[in-house]
């Protein structure tokens, strides 16, 4: 009961996120491609074929196609990797951004 009840839970946010991303890619205050993202995530902790697919398109990306091998081979990101995001999200974190008000 409680699996199929996950899985209800899962596909509804799915389908609201979705919905919200599908709002967000025409409203420019929200962020669709968030929303559009949690929904992937969403559908691929339901359907094992979903998220085949998009490990599929995932793995032939020359971009993301080091970086997933690393991921499901247990590594991660590298070291030095970690020290950039660390430093580079550290700053975004200190530094007022530009529309940060001034006084």
């Amino acid at each position: 009961m409680a699996k199929l009840l996950r899985r209800f839970a899962l596909i509804v946010g799915g389908c609201a996120l979705t919905v919200l991303g599908m709002v967000g890619l025409v409203i420019p205050i929200m962020p669709g491609v968030l929303f559009l993202a949690g929904a992937v995530i969403c559908f691929s902790m339901v359907s094992a074929g979903f998220r085949d697919s998009v490990g599929i398109h995932l793995f032939q990306h020359p971009r993301y196609r080091l970086a997933r091998r690393r991921w499901n081979a247990g590594a991660g990101l590298p070291l030095m990797e970690r020290f950039k995001l660390t430093f580079w999200t550290s700053l975004a974190t200190l530094t007022p951004g530009p529309l940060a008000r001034k006084g």
